[in-house]
């Protein structure tokens, strides 16, 4: 027998990993997903990732499941059963524990600007804060989140936790409150044998697995108060940071929660993120190219990164060239085959999320020349009355397609208003037939 089961636990991984990768073999197909695991088994991702992992425990139900599905032997069985049973006993006498949750996604590229909202963030300690980092889509919310919790992890000895609510992430539906109480709760290693499946009954138990520890959560992609309120710890020493496009103002009013709102960036700090990236002799050489980029740009975080990373891939092109491409083709220039650096898909997953009306107003949009518009342009525009004029307004903001600068004043970003020209064609007008027959 091993004199430390702190072996043990990668040990059942591994063996988990040769019988999932023999399966394939045998069967001559690719290896079961862990989407596919834990649809068969009914465990959470996390706990599938976990367990293959080597960093959380087996649930002791539904574990004949998974060594069928693995198509292991009775001997294999027999192995994989004894030790995972005694890694449970060592973890009920307390003599082991979980490692520490540390889930933090990669570093983003160099951060530019934000500085003034860092300085916010190191601000604000535990004491159960929730703070929200909302704007418009490819704003940076992300990867200012991302930045900071970084920087500030050793605040958290207790694990950083990252979970992505999709809460924009067409066709994707928003995740489910239950389940994303499951990975909190399994990236703590809570047990699973006895955990309730109601909302309220698993963010009691969440609060409960959290009330004397100090951790981080990062909630990020958030479609509304209503799926991010179950997930609040509440505990003093834990801080949790939200983004979303919509403004979350039920969580201020309810949570206290304190936001903090991007805008796009000053020309400025447009021209440090190309300092940042392509090095200060390339920016010096094309000044008047990078400005025009910056322009084109509407120094919108996101569409600055896409053109600075085609000027990495492409050393050797000039920055006029560049500049001249996005400043005939616009949005063509910067899409991407990866979603995550795709504008016009940023702002296709705000548009998929609108009703009907919303979608009708900002088909029009992209005609409105003005820098802001009001309730009485909305009415103009759209033939609502003006009750429905400020619902609509409000329904583009909650998506970050709008930004309101005062009651009743939006302001529509040159990007956006160009995404709206397009919606205009067939493709938009299918998008609100859809909405319509729905």
């Amino acid at each position: 027998m091993r004199t430390s089961l702190m072996t043990e636990l990668p040990e059942l991984a591994l063996l988990l990993r040769d019988l999932r990768r023999r399966q394939a073999r045998r069967r001559n197909r690719p290896e079961l997903t862990y989407r596919q695991l834990a649809a068969e088994t009914g465990w959470s991702l996390g706990i599938i990732a976990g367990y293959f992992g080597g960093t959380a425990l087996a649930p002791t139900d539904r574990f004949d499941i998974l060594v069928t599905l693995l198509d292991a032997t009775p001997a294999e069985r027999g192995t994989l059963a004894t030790i995972r049973d005694r890694v449970q006993d060592s973890r009920r006498r307390g003599s082991w524990r979980l490692p520490i949750p540390r889930q933090l996604p990669g570093r983003y590229a160099p951060l530019a600007g934000r500085d003034g909202h860092l300085a916010i963030l190191d601000d604000v300690r535990g004491d159960g804060a929730v703070l929200m980092i909302t704007g418009m889509p490819g704003v940076g919310k992300s990867a200012l989140a991302t930045h900071w919790a970084h920087r500030r992890a050793a605040r958290f000895p207790d694990g950083q936790l990252h979970l992505n609510l999709h809460g924009f992430d067409f066709p994707h539906h928003p995740a489910d409150p239950a389940t994303l109480l499951g990975e909190i709760l399994d990236a703590f290693g809570a047990d699973t044998a006895h955990r309730p499946t109601g909302v309220a009954a698993l963010a009691g138990l969440t609060r409960s697995t959290l009330a004397r520890r100090r951790a981080l959560l990062v909630l990020d992609d958030a479609h509304d108060a209503e799926q991010v309120r179950p997930l609040l710890p509440g505990a003093a020493g834990c801080l949790t940071v939200i983004t979303s496009r919509n403004p979350l103002t039920g969580l201020a009013a309810t949570e206290g929660a304190q936001a903090v709102m991007l805008g796009p960036l000053s020309l400025q700090e447009a021209r440090d993120l190309f300092f940042r990236r392509l090095g200060p002799r390339r920016v010096a050489a094309e000044p008047g190219a990078v400005d025009q980029i910056i322009a084109d740009c509407g120094t919108l975080p996101l569409a600055l990164a896409v053109m600075a990373g085609r000027a990495v891939a492409h050393p050797t092109m000039p920055l006029a060239a560049l500049a001249g491409i996005l400043h005939h083709t616009g949005l063509d220039a910067l899409s991407a085959a990866d979603t995550a650096a795709d504008v016009r898909a940023a702002f296709q997953r705000s548009y998929q999320a609108l009703d009907a009306r919303a979608a009708a107003l900002f088909n029009r949009l992209g005609n409105h020349r003005g820098p802001v518009l009001d309730a009485a342009a909305a009415t103009r525009i759209g033939g609502f009355t003006p009750a429905g004029s400020r619902m609509v307004l409000a329904e583009l903001a909650r998506t970050g397609l709008l930004v309101e600068q005062a009651p009743d004043w939006y302001a529509m970003h040159e990007l956006v208003r160009a995404y709206a020209a397009e919606t205009r064609h067939p493709r938009g007008s299918d998008r609100v037939a859809h909405h319509e027959q729905c």
